[in-house]
C-alpha cells in the first residue's frame, strides 16, 4: 500500500482512494444479489411454475386450437372442395339465369306419373302381388 505524501496531491489520491472502495463495495454487492437471486429464483420458479401452467393452460389451449384450424392440410383440403362446389353452382345458377327455370305443370306431373309400364314388368309385378297376398291369409 502506498502511503500518502502530505502535499497538493493529497484530496486527489484520497479522492482515487474512495471511488476504488465505493466501486469494490458496489461489485461486492451486486455479486452477493446476483448469487442470492440465483438461489431464491430456483425455489421461486418451483413455486410458481405449477400456478402459472395452470393459469397459462386455457389461452395455450386456445392458440393451440386455432393454430391447428388454420395450419392443417384437411381443412386447406375441404376450402379447396367447397371453393370448386361454389364454382359449379355458380356456373349451374348463370346457366339457369341464362335459360330460365322450366316449370312443371300440375298436368305434365299428372303424365309423368300415370306413365305406361311395359307388360312384362306388369306381369312381373302382378306375380309379387298375387304372392304377397297368398303369404298373408296363411297367416
Amino acid at each position: 500500500m502506498k502511503v500518502l505524501s502530505v502535499g497538493w496531491n493529497t484530496f486527489h489520491e484520497t479522492g482515487k482512494y474512495t471511488c476504488a472502495t465505493v466501486e469494490y463495495a458496489g461489485l461486492l454487492s451486486y455479486s452477493m444479489f446476483k448469487r442470492s437471486g440465483i438461489r431464491v429464483f430456483g425455489g421461486v420458479r418451483k413455486i410458481t411454475s405449477p400456478v402459472a401452467a395452470t393459469v397459462c393452460w386455457p389461452y395455450e389451449f386456445i392458440r393451440d386450437k386455432t393454430g391447428s384450424i388454420f395450419s392443417n392440410r384437411e381443412h386447406g383440403e375441404k376450402i379447396e372442395g367447397l371453393t370448386k362446389q361454389l364454382v359449379e353452382i355458380e356456373k349451374r345458377l348463370a346457366q339457369i339465369e341464362k335459360h330460365g327455370v322450366i316449370r312443371v305443370t300440375e298436368e305434365g306431373a299428372a303424365q309423368m306419373r300415370k306413365r305406361k309400364l311395359r307388360e312384362d314388368k306388369v306381369f312381373v309385378l302382378k306375380g309379387i302381388l298375387e304372392e304377397t297376398k297368398a303369404l298373408k291369409t296363411k297367416e
